[in-house]
């Protein structure tokens, strides 16, 4: 695991489920919790912003792991902010959706975003009407944290997909070359 000393977000809150619960346990990589505990967990990841991802499953059986990574802490976060285009890569079924007569405009979802993909599009126009913020797509991966932290419940997550990912590491290779753009 890649480290940063100077970040204070907790690592040791990733999840184990289904088969690789047994596997940890195995292996004295963690502990067994409740369901209650688990979302708890999930909680104080959302709330140190930290982004929720999970192993590729096509139903709740096959995943494995929930993950809660910072980029200090995880190399794919980390190389995923660090690309053009993030939202290729890790995508989510939902997207935030700005509601722009609620939005405060404190910038509080620009600061937590880790893909960078909201913007402050300042204003130009004398009666402030083109002041608002803006979704970057192509750098959202749909991970909530935005929406999550909004103190004015101006953001929320719409659904815009039903795409269900591949039960394995060849079909996902599969299925993002059968997609891809040449």
């Amino acid at each position: 695991m890649a480290g940063n000393p100077k970040c204070e977000k907790p690592v040791d809150i990733c999840i184990y489920l289904n088969m690789g619960s047994n596997l940890a346990k195995n292996l004295n990589l963690g502990r067994e919790i409740t369901q209650e505990e688990a979302l708890d967990l999930i909680k104080t990841a959302e709330d140190h912003g930290l982004v929720h991802t999970i192993t590729n499953g096509s139903s709740p059986e096959t995943a494995n792991m929930i993950c809660n990574c910072c980029a200090c802490h995880c190399s794919v976060l980390s190389a995923l902010i660090k690309h053009n285009n993030p939202n290729a890569f890790a995508r989510s079924n939902f997207r935030p959706e700005i509601d722009s007569s609620a939005c405060k405009k404190c910038e509080t979802c620009i600061k937590i975003c880790p893909m960078d993909a909201i913007w402050h599009h300042w204003p130009h126009e004398e009666d402030l009407s083109d002041d608002y913020i803006v979704i970057k797509d192509h750098r959202c991966i749909g991970c909530g944290l935005c929406a999550h932290h909004c103190s004015a419940d101006a953001i929320s997550l719409k659904k815009i997909s039903n795409e269900i990912p591949a039960d394995n590491l060849i079909g996902m290779l599969q299925k993002a070359n059968s997609k891809r753009v040449h």
